[in-house]
């Protein structure tokens, strides 16, 4: 009898873990990346050391989004966003292999105030439609920050793996706090 009855205790007690695992699966399943909560809708994607960054410029600059698949293409991205350095070029080339990977460069237009920031948050694959849909998310400063005025590009580089889908950028607008 007394088996059974200590037997009895742990049933709540091992519910009651399932049921914290399950709510943190729930809760954490989009900011953890481990092994077993990949979605196959999205593709890894791998930061180029020193992305995003935000650089001081005199031009006027475009805003772009652009699939980089060879070297040229890269010195182009670079320069028209006014990062171009002979060490940022060779550090990138040096990450990258242009046979099996492709990188995703975006670049804002010239903004008057710093504070601001553009990153690639993800990569999803709509099979259906055969395209790859990268999300942009362009923070802004919000009334926490005290932002100088000085004319900046914001730029962001990841490297995916090759794919033979159509590719679409969608920016998001986020507020930031500086705090």
């Amino acid at each position: 009898m007394a088996k059974s009855k200590s037997s009895m205790n742990l049933v709540p007690v091992i519910l009651i873990i399932v049921l914290i695992f399950s709510a943190g699966y729930l809760l954490l399943k989009d900011t953890l990346k481990l092994p077993w909560f990949r979605d196959d809708n999205t593709i890894e994607i791998t930061r180029i050391e020193g992305f995003p960054m935000v650089q001081e410029t005199q031009k006027a600059i475009e805003k772009s989004r652009n699939v980089i698949t060879n070297e040229n293409e890269l010195k182009e991205f670079l320069q028209h966003a006014d990062v171009y350095s002979d060490d940022t070029y060779n550090n990138i080339l040096g990450t990258v292999n242009f046979d099996r990977e492709v990188l995703l460069g975006v670049s804002s237009d010239t903004q008057e105030e710093t504070e601001r920031l553009i990153r690639i948050k993800r990569v999803e694959v709509d099979k259906a439609k055969k395209k790859l849909v990268v999300k942009v998310i362009h923070y802004k400063p919000d009334t926490t920050c005290i932002p100088e005025i000085k004319n900046n590009v914001l730029v962001d580089i990841v490297k995916i793996t090759k794919s033979d889908n159509d590719t679409v950028f969608e920016t998001v607008k986020e507020s930031r706090s500086c705090d």
